[in-house]
């Protein structure tokens, strides 16, 4: 497809131009996706994001300096992320995740606190050495 103005046809309802980005970008939002959900909702986040785009085509708008190629793309990656992020929750992987970087946070917080503790000791065995 080498029209210049995708982002037109698209908005007009122009099911060729929305299949066209399909085809060009599916596996790699696909692909995208499986980084954050397991491959069936890999899947499913993929073709909600594509849903969303035909859904709201009449809202898109090119940025400057932007290809209408890219900014469909921005497009899609913004919503497969929120499409990931709401199949986690659903499946409550987020809540967990929102966990272990809790604990993590924590662990970090008490591990600077043991460094600190130990480094007044090893200054105070130092000075007591010292006298």
């Amino acid at each position: 497809m080498h029209s210049a103005n995708h982002i037109l046809k698209l908005k007009e309802g122009d099911a060729n131009t929305f299949w066209h980005f399909f085809d060009l970008f599916y596996d790699l939002i696909c692909l995208y996706c499986y980084n954050f959900v397991k491959k069936e909702n890999a899947v499913t986040a993929t073709v909600n994001a594509f849903s969303a785009l035909w859904t709201m085509k009449e809202t898109l708008q090119v940025k400057n300096g932007e290809s209408e190629t890219t900014c469909i793309k921005s497009f899609l990656f913004d919503a497969a992320k929120n499409e990931c992020i709401a199949l986690m929750r659903r499946d409550g992987e987020l809540e967990s995740v929102e966990q272990e970087i809790r604990k993590l946070l924590q662990n970090e917080a008490r591990f600077r606190q043991h460094a600190e503790i130990a480094g007044r000791l090893l200054k105070s065995n130092d000075s007591k050495k010292k006298k």
